[in-house]
């Protein structure tokens, strides 16, 4: 995965603060799974299905 493959919803999240985005971009792509080709960051609260068992903000 390649920095172009990061994308964001919505699509203007930290187009203020370019130097955040990098990081972010940084961060997804040193974290992602072996093999992924492709991620998005969501602004807001997402469903999460592990042992909590609700949502949680990301």
């Amino acid at each position: 995965m390649i920095a172009e493959d990061v994308t964001f919803d919505p699509s203007n999240m930290y187009s203020n603060n370019p130097e955040e985005k990098a990081r972010i971009i940084d961060l997804v792509i040193s974290q992602a799974p072996a093999g992924a080709v492709s991620a998005t960051v969501v602004n807001g609260w997402q469903p999460v299905d592990d042992d909590y068992g609700g949502a949680r903000l990301f």
